[in-house]
């Protein structure tokens, strides 16, 4: 369909959508249809294709939702959904070439926070590095060229940059301006969003704050100080006001898992406003770095069984990503340029935002001499260095080497992996690598959570994830028969 034509439809469905249940049951209809035709078309893995299907029905709920609630949020997402399939032909066609083209990438504005948190993966501090904005705004541009629909942006504490030279809404301006509808996904304490910044966040739409917590109340108010659920909620009202969409952000550790895997706890999301939520567990880097804190086996697994529960058997209106249990959904691993990487606010590229080590720089490409002119280039671009640089791909002949997406890791599901990775000399320490990450106490604590996860909860997890798949299979199979 011509993306004019989209566009119109599209402003003029959702206003409909929102007073009509009728209107509301018949695009989701017609969208189950868009996204199956999209990803039938570009997948190649029918493993990754069943769950792929079956996720693009459990997130209606979560968009039918929306249009309810917040229908300018929904319209802007709806835009983002057509770019994401008009995008997936461009990345299947790069791949194909044997160029890397990330479905997603993380960068980091800022790596400065005005808090401090501790065990932070990034090591954020008050006084640190920022990227200028005309470094994220060249980013930005040579990502979408290959076919990038989100930008994921974390830190540090991003709304510092914002409230600096307003480069988040500048950044989403400019992605407008050159007719690309893809979204900015930011991870944020929510300490900084005032009532001007919602302001903008509402205009533009296609910004979406995850806000970190740390399970209930009590336990984010001890890791992040007794103001910050007042804050937190502060942030949410203005951008209610602003009809903003957002969502949390949590990490989940030997102390708050059963928390975050617990009814009461997406309920109060639900109840908090949130659409949506990424889950995360605890990694051994950055600040304070204390193994103990990661999450056992069968922590992992009440976390992994949970989330599939409530995006795939209950329906519930929050759309969840659990960043280690979804291998199955995103077809393994996705880090090293595969389908996302990481570029630290120094300007150091990483295969994953939670990758120890560092393998190129910015510095070393000829497409950023503007702004490093002194240093040897190595790279014509970011998708040559992401593509050919020794490292990124090292990292890819490992991840080729896991068959089982629900042990898809390379740093903690298969460490010895890690450890063949980051021996070469291409790597080097960055401000959140631990000293005994590969060899030592953290190495030994890492080794036995893959041991546990494979012998014992990985294979639950499958067993009841396949059983879920298969029954919402069924259910999708009577819902097109109808359309």
């Amino acid at each position: 369909m011509n993306p004019t034509l989209e566009k119109i439809l599209v402003k003029a469905a959702i206003p409909i959508a929102n007073k009509s249940e009728w209107f509301r049951q018949l695009a989701k209809g017609k969208m189950i249809l868009r996204l199956k035709k999209a990803y039938e078309s570009t997948a190649k893995d029918e493993e990754a294709l069943d769950y792929q299907r079956v996720f693009g029905l459990a997130v209606l709920p979560f968009l039918e939702n929306l249009v309810v609630r917040k229908p300018r949020a929904a319209r802007r997402l709806v835009d983002f959904a057509f770019q994401w399939t008009e995008d997936m032909e461009k990345r299947v066609a790069f791949r194909e070439q044997g160029l890397m083209a990330p479905d997603t990438y993380v960068v980091e504005p800022t790596n400065r926070c005005n808090l401090n948190c501790s065990g932070c993966y990034a090591n954020s501090i008050r006084q640190g590095s920022d990227l200028p904005y005309s470094v994220l705004e060249k980013i930005d541009d040579e990502m979408r060229e290959m076919g990038t629909t989100l930008t994921t942006i974390s830190g540090g504490e991003p709304f510092i940059a914002e409230r600096k030279e307003r480069a988040i809404t500048r950044l989403a301006e400019h992605c407008l301006e050159k007719g690309n509808r893809g979204g900015f996904l930011v991870y944020t304490n929510g300490t900084l969003i005032d009532k001007e910044i919602a302001r903008r966040l509402g205009d533009l739409g296609n910004i979406w704050p995850a806000i970190s917590i740390e399970g209930f109340a009590e336990s984010t108010k001890k890791r992040r100080g007794d103001d910050i659920i007042d804050k937190i909620k502060r942030a949410k009202d203005f951008l209610n006001e602003q009809g903003v969409m957002y969502g949390f952000s949590a990490t989940a550790t030997n102390l708050n898992a059963e928390e975050i895997a617990s009814d009461r706890f997406f309920q109060e999301r639900i109840d908090d406003g949130d659409s949506f939520g990424w889950i995360f567990i605890y990694q051994p880097i950055g600040r304070g770095v204390n193994a103990d804190l990661m999450v056992t086996g069968e922590q992992r697994y009440k976390i992994g069984k949970k989330v599939m529960e409530m995006q795939i058997e209950k329906e519930n209106p929050l759309f969840l990503g659990d960043f280690w249990n979804y291998g199955p959904f995103v077809e393994g691993c996705i880090a090293g340029g595969k389908c996302y990487f990481h570029i630290m606010a120094s300007g150091v590229i990483s295969p994953c935002v939670f990758s120890p080590f560092g393998v190129a720089n910015l510095n070393e490409i000829k497409s950023f001499s503007e702004f490093y002119p002194e240093t040897e280039k190595k790279f014509r671009n970011l998708q040559e260095a992401i593509t050919s640089q020794e490292t990124f791909q090292f990292y890819r002949r490992q991840q080729d080497k896991i068959t089982d997406r629900f042990r898809p890791c390379v740093l903690i599901d298969h460490p010895h992996l890690a450890r063949e990775i980051f021996s070469t000399k291409y790597c080097f320490a960055t401000n959140n690598t631990p000293e005994d990450y590969f060899e030592g106490r953290i190495a030994s604590i890492i080794d036995k959570r893959a041991r546990e996860w494979k012998e014992i909860w990985a294979p639950r997890l499958r067993e009841y994830a396949e059983t879920l798949i298969a029954k919402k299979l069924e259910k999708q199979k009577a819902i097109i028969s109808e359309i």
